[in-house]
């Protein structure tokens, strides 16, 4: 673990507000409560990350397009298609962007979808993808329009939405043209390439953190990066490579976490100037997926392309629990309003509610 700027670390952290923590005791239970099937094969799927505007929108990614479920709050509606054993309801799911392959997927946070609290809100979709041509693309219901944005040169990885400032859309990629880059959405322009020293397998951002993006390298090195100084400020590594997947802790900036090797890896860096670096080896082989809970502070989800198992671990006890899904695992990702795990198999959603 490397600090390259201790005065702008400490004085960031003291000035970020606090997200308060939805803590909870360990989930001692996980249940498969329902599963939804996919026309397409999967590639990834990914549950909206803003609690207050959108949590009802889900994104699955195949090879022909994207899929969108949106959850809402009322079984009344003449449009609602399916309820599961949650008792949620999802609108008829929207087929967007047919014909292009979809590998990666982000949210945008001008998204919305109604509430519990604003049942009636109109949907309103906007996010981009990523796929095998290079190319970025950034689709916006308002006006069903898609803008293309190229620069890399290279497979992209992994795409997240920074903050808004401003009202202004910008994006952050990383590709194996060992370069992340930052694109400014609002004018279809790229702003800024920050050169890597290997191929860019992972970036993300936190919402308390506007100018500083994450990203893992495939060489076992993740970063924190300033993108007003192009500076990297903290650095930390992993015993093994190749990195496969890292996340940033949505409910604290202070929490880092990666699979790399065969292992998973968090790190604790709110202790400044000090840090814990936990390592858990794991029994299904090359994980490939690692995401943090939104909901319970400290508990990760871990995953395998390879494998059926996805393990779902605490930080802070060194806890973990196990399930298993129908097939391979081609991705996870965490409701931001619901103690829910999503999983994808090649042609399947599997909905895993965690309890206590």
């Amino acid at each position: 673990w490397v600090l390259r700027d201790s005065r702008s670390l400490a004085c960031m952290w003291e000035e970020a507000p606090q997200e308060v923590r939805i803590d909870s005791e360990w989930p001692s239970t996980i249940t498969l409560k329902d599963r939804v099937n996919i026309a397409n094969a999967i590639n990834t799927v990914v549950c909206s990350p803003f609690l207050e505007d959108s949590p009802g929108l889900l994104a699955i990614g195949t090879n022909n397009g994207c899929t969108v479920l949106v959850r809402v709050p009322s079984e009344e509606d003449e449009f609602l298609a399916t309820t599961n054993s949650f008792g949620w309801t999802f609108q008829k799911p929207l087929e967007l962007l047919k014909g292009t392959s979809v590998m990666n997927f982000a949210w945008s946070p001008t998204s919305r979808s109604p509430t519990s609290k604003n049942p009636t809100r109109p949907t309103e979709i906007s996010f981009c993808t990523t796929g095998l041509d290079h190319v970025i693309r950034f689709y916006n219901s308002k006006d069903d329009t898609v803008r293309l944005l190229e620069g890399h040169t290279d497979h992209i990885n992994d795409c997240c939405f920074l903050p808004l400032n401003n009202s202004i859309l910008r994006l952050a990629t990383v590709s194996d043209d060992m370069t992340c880059k930052i694109w400014n959405i609002t004018e279809g322009v790229e702003e800024l390439t920050i050169p890597l020293h290997s191929a860019g397998v992972t970036v993300k951002t936190h919402k308390d953190l506007p100018d500083w993006v994450m990203v893992g390298e495939e060489s076992g090195k993740v970063k924190i990066i300033d993108i007003k100084t192009s500076k990297v400020v903290v650095t930390c590594h992993c015993q093994e490579e190749p990195l496969l997947a890292a996340d940033w802790n949505p409910l604290t900036g202070y929490q880092i976490g990666a699979v790399s090797g065969s292992s998973s890896y968090t790190w604790d860096i709110d202790s400044f100037p000090h840090h814990t670096t936990k390592l858990q080896s794991l029994s299904h082989s090359a994980p490939t997926h690692f995401r943090f809970s939104p909901r319970v502070s400290g508990v990760y989800a871990v995953a395998s392309m390879n494998s059926n198992i996805v393990s779902i671990s605490h930080s802070i006890t060194d806890e973990t629990t196990t399930t298993a899904t129908p097939g391979k695992v081609r991705g996870i990702s965490w409701m931001v309003d619901e103690n829910c795990l999503v999983t994808a198999t090649e042609k399947q959603l599997q909905f895993h509610q965690l309890g206590v």
